[in-house]
C-alpha cells in the first residue's frame, strides 16, 4: 500500500509523493489550508496524470488496484479541465466544466487504462469523504463523484466521524483488493471440497 497527498483548492498538485514516510503524510495532510476555491475537476485530472506518470512495471504489480480518495468541505467551483490521457489511441479527450467533476471520475474509472507503463488494464476507482455541518455543501456532488467513480461516498460531521469514515474507506478498499486477488492468492484443491 502506497499513498500521496494532493491538494485541490486554489493551488492543485502534489504535496506528498508516493512513497513518503507518514511522518511527511501527516505533514502534507496539515499544510493544506481549509479555505479558497475547491477545484475538484483539476484536483482529479491531476491526481489521475501524476498515477499514470509515477506507476511503472518497475514500481508496482500489473493487477495491483488504484484507489484516489478525495475529502472536501466544500463544492465544486473552478477548475475546469481536459482529461486526455488514458492508454488509448488516440487517448479520449473529455472536456470536464468545474459543475461536474463526476464526469473526470468516470474517465478514471471506466477507461480501460490509465497507467500505460503497467501492463493489462489499469483503472482508478474514486473515493470521497465529505467533512462539515450538514448542509455546508451539498453531498450530491461526492456522492455523484464516488458512484462515476466506481467508489463509495461517506460523510463525516466530527473528528471521530472522519476516522471512521477513513476506516470504512479502508475497509472497502481492502475489501474490493481481496476479491481482486482471490483468484490468485488462495489455491483451491478439489479434494478439500469433497
Amino acid at each position: 500500500v502506497d499513498f500521496s497527498i494532493f491538494e485541490f483548492g486554489s493551488f492543485v498538485g502534489l504535496k506528498t509523493p508516493f512513497g513518503s514516510p507518514l511522518s511527511l503524510l501527516e505533514a502534507g495532510v496539515l499544510g493544506i489550508p481549509a479555505s479558497g476555491s475547491t477545484y475538484m475537476t483539476r484536483g482529479l485530472r491531476e491526481h489521475g496524470l501524476y498515477f499514470k506518470t509515477f506507476f511503472t512495471v518497475a514500481n508496482t504489480l500489473q493487477c495491483r488496484p488504484s484507489f484516489l480518495v478525495m475529502l472536501s468541505d466544500g463544492n465544486p467551483n473552478g477548475g475546469a479541465s481536459t482529461f486526455n490521457y488514458n492508454c488509448d489511441f488516440p487517448p479520449e479527450s473529455r472536456y470536464v466544466s468545474s459543475w461536474e467533476p463526476w464526469r473526470g471520475s468516470d474517465y478514471l474509472y471506466n477507461s480501460d487504462d490509465i497507467l500505460c507503463a503497467v501492463p493489462g488494464d489499469q483503472n482508478i476507482r474514486t473515493y470521497t469523504i465529505g467533512f462539515g455541518p450538514p448542509g455546508s455543501f451539498s453531498p450530491s456532488n461526492l456522492q455523484n463523484i464516488a458512484t462515476q467513480g466506481g467508489g463509495e461516498y461517506f460523510y463525516a460531521s466530527d473528528a471521530q466521524q472522519l476516522s471512521n469514515a477513513f476506516e470504512s474507506v479502508i475497509s472497502s478498499i481492502v475489501a474490493k483488493s481481496a476479491l481482486f486477488f482471490a483468484p490468485i492468492a488462495i489455491p483451491v484443491s478439489y479434494t478439500h471440497l469433497r
